[in-house]
């Protein structure tokens, strides 16, 4: 058996993995269906970059709690707890009634997205540790294929002319169904 094949049979690493493809896949998704968002709610582009920055606000602020979440409860726990409800957050994003709402819904689908990525590299850094040999790039392109399954997705919805809601309703049922089944299976 080779060291490679023996990476891809261990069950904590196809975790880790799962997280990131899902953390790519919710982003990706959302960054797809930007331009629906700014026509949707006829946004001119420095409210947008407002938005976007409310987007990145979440992350910021998320970082330290998340760093210290994952040291009390454990990475693992945390990610999977990230996992829950970084999918309804990008739901939330869909329902959002006006564009100061979605700003808010962006702080928290930042938020979530910030302390899944804080919890699932220092996963990936434990599991890592238990294999004896650095794996941290292919996690990171986990997340780079999960973003582009997410874009993809985004494009084809927006072919055929699916709403957000639906768009993100079904990525994140699908998509955190199939990851959270495989992140918990080590537990």
């Amino acid at each position: 058996m080779t060291e490679r094949s023996h990476i891809w049979q261990s069950p904590h690493w196809r975790a880790v993995v799962a997280a990131f493809v899902l953390n790519g896949l919710l982003f990706g998704a959302w960054a797809s269906r930007v331009p629906a968002f700014k026509e949707g709610f006829a946004l001119e582009p420095s409210v947008l970059g407002a938005l976007l920055l409310a987007l990145a606000g979440g992350a910021i602020v998320s970082f330290p709690f998340a760093g210290g979440l994952s040291e009390r409860w454990g990475a693992q726990r945390l990610t999977i707890w990230c996992a829950w409800g970084y999918g309804p957050a990008l739901v939330l994003l869909a329902l959002a009634p006006n564009g100061g709402l979605l700003g808010l819904a962006l702080f928290v689908f930042g938020a979530f997205h910030g302390a899944m990525d804080v919890a699932m590299n220092g996963w990936g850094a434990k599991v890592e540790t238990r294999l004896g040999r650095s794996t941290m790039s292919i996690f990171h392109a986990a997340f780079s294929l999960g973003a582009g399954i997410g874009a993809g997705s985004g494009y084809v919805a927006a072919r055929m002319e699916v709403l957000p809601l639906w768009h993100f309703t079904i990525v994140a049922i699908l998509g955190g169904a199939v990851a959270l089944l495989i992140m918990a299976r080590p537990a």
